[in-house]
């Protein structure tokens, strides 16, 4: 075999082995950019009564740099200006040119046993994320 090829075939076979290797990982989970933070926190303020009361936990993001599931958790005043309690929010997360975006899916309630809480809280940690509180 010639000596270029045999270079080529070399660096093939590593590049090869490294995205098998990577491609059997899911992400790691890291926290969020101020920018990643910014785009799901207006997303979720446009979902709520109260958007200035908002109060997030921010859980590590688990999805890729261009996009994913992203999964947290929002306390903001209820109808009669009272905080209703942390609920689970699941959304996704976009990588645009202009920056990211993201869009909110659902907003929980703030009691785990209702239904569309805990499909959310069971959608998240098949994604990875989970809610201590």
């Amino acid at each position: 075999m010639k000596p270029i090829r045999r270079k080529f075939y070399k660096s093939f076979c590593a590049a090869l082995a490294a995205c098998i290797f990577f491609s059997a990982f899911p992400a790691l989970a890291q926290p969020l950019t101020p920018e990643q933070k910014a785009a799901i926190e207006k997303a979720v303020k446009d979902s709520l009564k109260d958007a200035d009361s908002a109060q997030f936990k921010w859980l590590d993001y688990i999805g890729e740099d261009i996009g994913g599931i992203y999964c947290g958790m929002v306390n903001a005043k209820n109808g009669f200006g009272g905080y209703a309690g942390y609920s689970p929010y699941v959304g996704y997360l976009v990588k645009t040119e202009s920056g990211y975006k993201a869009s909110i899916i659902h907003i929980g309630a703030d009691d785990p046993n209702d239904g569309k809480t805990a499909a959310i809280i069971n959608s998240c940690a098949k994604e990875g994320y989970h809610f201590t509180d």
